[in-house]
């Protein structure tokens, strides 16, 4: 039976197939099969086509695994990466090495493959593979908003120490946020202040902040701009019908752009941390009860927690749910593998840049 499969590429004409598959061997209902989010997420920047391998048996679908293509720099060179998104294989072939044979099948298409939020059952064969690893992005939070941040804390925190914290935090006039930002100077503040300072990173040129936040078909996303850069983040509400949790609002600071790279070496960025307490100003002033971000590496930790945030696992009080919506306390933390072609190449985690967005990790779950 094996032996008549192959692997092909998919292309819009599968669609529904693909779909009808999806819905029997892996979710009934996800955010994903809404066609607008389904091209955007697959097409990646280039807006070209959908990238995505099925495993096919004559006209059946037997297996899926979807890719985000977009370039990445490696040092000074420009190669092609893809996010190994969603892979689903019927479940009578589970145990079979189809669903391995998919992922060599992309690895030999480009330079670099990389995936976000493995299963904990997995990782042991993509460190196998040669795949560098981290159990997960370094999450950063801060509370807005004392009561209810206590109210999403997974230990139970005594109210005074959160309070003490939030006493802490600066608050400064509040930000103005826009839907749309100049992705040209975006372009251009990416490539000066954060591309020097790692190995490893997505290429982010004016097609891909046009593509992965302007033009998002899942999630609304704000910008804030002044001296001290550009900030990326969403406003995402708990999901969870019948608990007093229900609605209440957080911030996702998705991407920091700083003006000036020196951040990243440990220097102080006064221009920066203003900008984010006035985000921070306009998130209490919007009903958000904390905020977070997520990120590879641990060059801005100084400043991060000089200006009010805490990480999660060094602090009691910073433990609090990682899944918003839906409502999940025992959802683990964002872990992600990655893979120079041929496994010879080995970058550090503190010399890459990712953050939640990266893959097909920052969108809606569910259909509501």
């Amino acid at each position: 039976m094996i032996q008549v499969m192959e692997i092909t590429h998919y292309n819009e004409s599968h669609f529904d197939r693909l779909i009808e598959f999806l819905r029997v061997n892996w979710a009934e209902n996800h955010s994903v099969y809404e066609r607008a989010l389904f091209d955007w997420q697959y097409k990646g920047s280039s807006q070209e086509s959908v990238y995505g391998l099925m495993l096919v048996d004559g006209t059946n679908i037997k297996g899926f695994l979807g890719g985000v293509p977009y370039k990445f720099h490696l040092d000074s060179n420009r190669i092609y990466g893809v996010g190994g998104a969603t892979r689903v294989v019927e479940a009578s072939i589970k145990n079979t090495g189809v669903g391995l044979l998919m992922r060599k099948h992309m690895e030999e298409q480009f330079d670099l493959i990389y995936t976000m939020g493995l299963n904990l059952k997995t990782v042991s064969m993509y460190t196998k593979m040669r795949y560098n690893y981290s159990d997960g992005l370094n999450r950063y939070v801060v509370p807005l908003n004392a009561i209810n941040y206590k109210k999403l804390s997974l230990l139970d925190i005594e109210q005074e120490k959160i309070e003490e914290w939030f006493d802490r935090i600066p608050f400064l006039s509040s930000a103005k946020a826009m839907e749309s930002v100049d992705v040209n100077k975006l372009a251009t503040l990416y490539n000066d202040s954060i591309k020097p300072h790692f190995r490893l990173l997505p290429l982010k040129d004016a097609d891909f902040w046009q593509w992965r936040y302007i033009q998002s078909k899942g999630f609304r996303y704000l910008f804030f701009e002044d001296t001290g850069g550009i900030i990326i983040a969403r406003v995402e509400s708990v999901y969870a019908p019948g608990d007093d949790r229900h609605n209440l609002k957080c911030m996702r600071i998705i991407e920091m752009v700083p003006s000036y790279g020196d951040v990243w070496i440990g220097k102080s960025d006064e221009h920066l941390r203003a900008l984010l307490s006035s985000v921070f100003m306009w998130a209490r002033e919007n009903n958000c009860n904390l905020a977070d971000f997520q990120i590879s590496n641990n060059k801005l930790d100084y400043f991060l927690k000089k200006v009010g945030f805490r990480k999660q696992g060094e602090r009691e009080e910073a433990d609090i749910v990682r899944l918003f919506s839906p409502l999940r306390l025992d959802a683990n933390a964002l872990n992600f593998a990655y893979r120079i072609k041929d496994g010879d190449e080995k970058v550090d985690i503190e010399d890459t840049y990712f953050v939640k967005s990266d893959c097909d990790m920052d969108r809606p779950n569910y259909l509501k």
